[in-house]
């Protein structure tokens, strides 16, 4: 009889305890929020184009060959021009 009694007290033990995780899990269980990942636009980088400034003097008026420049007979502009391009070989 007594081999009996702890059978039945080592099942109840297990119901007891199974049914004690079962709640403990309904409780603390925390609502699964599904989120969709956010969507990143990816953006096409363009090269950046290293420019280099050059300064250029360009005639406010019409020279004449062999005549000497003075201040009022041209004027220093300085302009940006991606590095190693021929627009620095051109004439204005």
């Amino acid at each position: 009889m007594n081999k009996k009694y702890a059978l039945i007290i080592n099942i109840a033990m297990l119901v007891v305890g199974l049914i004690g995780i079962l709640i403990y899990f309904a409780i603390n269980k925390k609502p699964v929020v599904v989120q969709a990942p956010p969507v990143v636009e990816q953006q096409v980088k363009e090269p950046e184009v290293i420019k280099e400034n050059i300064t250029v003097a360009v005639a406010k008026k019409d020279l004449i060959k062999g005549m000497r420049l003075t201040k009022g007979d041209y004027i220093l502009k300085t302009i940006s021009v991606p590095k190693g391009s021929d627009e620095k070989n051109c004439t204005m």
